[in-house]
């Protein structure tokens, strides 16, 4: 006779991020359920009893400008539909990217015939004369044009966003696309950036951009920075600040006029509406940096858990001699693009090691280029799964924020060939953690890749990676956590941006104006002086701030001298850490 169900009652404990509910359930237990199975039930049954108020209606905006931006969207949203909120994903189509993004959410796909060179793009990556990136630029400005007026021409997309009612937006940050929602009558706001964000988005933050010791967006600078270097970076702050401000932000502000008036509203004003900001990296692996509490970091969300090999990997990985070393540069770069130069280096490199194979991501496995017994080609890999199994040794990367996050997680030391954008960034970040090297895309030689091979495989780098790894998986907060309360946090309370000021404290700037004098003579005798001053003075930038972004820290391999010591003094003093 089949043992008697019996009835009980316990209390359980529903844990929905910052919502804790104890209810008193009443639950049958069978012979052949389990006492977890039977939790399990209860707490499906609960589920929709839940307070109906701790659901509000969010929209995410992901436009399908590239896979890895899509993918990355797509967490942000399956975090928030998990948390038991209501999300709406709207994607429009980037050609050629019009696959459906795979979320939990609801998907709404719409084509406004918009594209992007993607082949153009993928040619310019490998190249790096100024004007393949002023080509690579023109591709992507011309894409966000066509998408802007699409989405400013769209009256039934307004009328949708109008009737729907949404408690908050969710985007990468694209201002233009931000403003329109916002005067369609969704007043909070949320950043979630793929990539470190432009350092005007900080500047609306209240954040301060501080090139000083912080490399900007689009530069790799090794930390600490020289002297040189800082003269650089601020160089190509100004740079890019100025282009944003004075030529983008004008264009596109036009936009926002033309179609709801002069003067309503404009993409600075957007920003400042923020109220958090999302950002698809880490305090442990992020340079040091100065922050206010609108930053959050967010990177390793929803990451993929590996698993095991499929048989013909597993072989493969355990008949190595001496471990296996992995090769991919992305959706974006193709490694058919680099030229055969650059291929032909590759593959005499990876022929001086004979007991490591040599597992490399081509897109084209027909190319007759290699026959190298220990180099396999293939158009796909589970790259999260090899990353994660014992016998890796390295990764040879781009340096996309994806894949430096799979490596961290894994402990597996880099080898970073950056190609654009963020990468130069992000290849300097895995450096200065000590678990990466970086190979220039100009000086990929057979010689180069064999001395960083050999250099990798030194046991302080896997130690490093390790080391990383462990701070990662055992942080006190998930990034799935600090998204969901911070987000819903936002939708309660009124904690845009501009509620927020960070200021340079007058001290600062008077004590620079006092040694302006004195550090002027001394920068005189330095190449510094003569080949950056020039072009500071010729956009009326004054010597001031110049000075004051590049000596206010100096580099570790300068003596401090008593400006410097006085300098950090009153900076200490006045509680704002530079």
């Amino acid at each position: 006779m089949p043992r008697r169900a019996r009835l009980c009652s316990c209390p359980t404990r529903i844990r929905d991020y910052k919502i804790f509910l104890k209810i008193k359930v009443k639950f049958v237990i069978l012979p052949d359920i389990s006492q977890a199975s039977a939790r399990n039930i209860v707490l499906e049954i609960t589920k929709g009893h839940i307070d109906k108020a701790s659901t509000y209606k969010i929209l995410v905006f992901a436009p399908k400008f590239g896979i890895s931006h899509m993918k990355f969207m797509a967490k942000v949203a399956d975090t928030l539909v998990e948390a038991g909120h209501d999300v709406v994903v709207y994607s429009p189509n980037v050609k050629p990217h019009v696959q459906k993004i795979s979320t939990k959410a609801v998907a709404i796909d719409v084509d406004f015939g918009v594209s992007l060179d993607l082949s153009s793009a993928q040619r310019h990556v490998w190249s790096s004369n100024f004007s393949s990136y002023f080509e690579l630029a023109k591709v992507v400005l011309k894409t966000n044009r066509d998408l802007i007026k699409a989405l400013y021409n769209a009256d039934e997309l307004h009328d949708w966003v109008r009737d729907q009612k949404f408690d908050i937006a969710v985007s990468e940050g694209m201002g233009c696309f931000d403003a329109l929602f916002y005067l369609l009558g969704i007043k909070k706001f949320i950043l979630t950036p793929s990539t470190n964000p432009p350092e005007l988005i900080n500047e609306g933050l209240g954040i301060p951009n501080t090139p000083s010791f912080v490399p900007v967006n689009n530069k790799g600078f090794s930390v600490p920075m020289s002297y040189w270097d800082r003269a650089q970076n601020l160089f190509e702050y100004v740079v890019t600040s100025s282009l944003m401000r004075y030529m983008l932000l004008p264009e596109f502000n036009g936009y926002i006029d033309e179609r709801f008036g002069k003067d309503v509203w404009s993409i600075q004003k957007q920003i400042e509406q923020t109220s958090y900001i999302f950002v698809n990296n880490d305090e442990f692996i992020d340079f040091p940096r100065v922050l206010t509490r609108k930053w959050h970091y967010i990177g390793g969300l929803k990451r993929q858990q590996p698993k095991p090999l499929t048989p013909e990997w597993e072989n493969i990985f355990m008949s190595a001699e001496r471990g296996v070393i992995l090769i991919s540069f992305g959706t974006m770069a193709r490694s058919t693009e680099m030229g055969e130069l650059r291929r032909s280096a590759f593959v005499k490199a990876f022929q001086a090691f004979p007991d490591i194979t040599f597992i490399w991501r081509y897109e084209n496995t027909t190319d007759n280029f290699c026959n190298a017994s220990n180099i396999i080609l293939h158009d796909w890999l589970p790259q999260v799964d090899m990353l994660n199994h014992k016998r890796m040794l390295a990764f040879i990367t781009h340096a996309g924020m994806g894949g430096v996050f799979e490596s961290a997680y894994a402990g597996v030391p880099v080898i970073t060939i950056p190609l654009f954008a963020d990468q130069l960034r992000n290849a300097h970040m895995m450096q200065h953690r000590g678990m990466g090297l970086i190979v220039d895309k100009d000086d990929i030689t057979a010689e180069r890749l064999i001395t960083a091979i050999k250099e990798i495989l030194q046991p302080k780098y896997s130690e490093a990676a390790h080391h990383l790894s462990e701070q990662l998986q055992n942080k006190p907060f998930s990034p799935e956590d600090v998204l969901v309360r911070h987000i819903e946090h936002a939708i309660r309370f009124n904690v845009t941006a501009s509620k927020v000021q960070v200021t340079t404290p007058m001290v600062v700037v008077l004590l620079a104006e006092i040694v302006e004098e004195s550090m002027e003579n001394a920068l005189k005798q330095s190449m510094v002086y003569g080949k950056m001053m020039q072009q500071f003075a010729s956009m009326n930038i004054s010597m001031t701030n110049v000075l004051f972004q590049m000596f206010v820290l100096p580099p570790r391999n300068i003596p401090h001298t008593k400006i410097h010591v006085l300098l950090r003094q009153h900076i200490m003093d006045d509680k704002l850490l530079l």
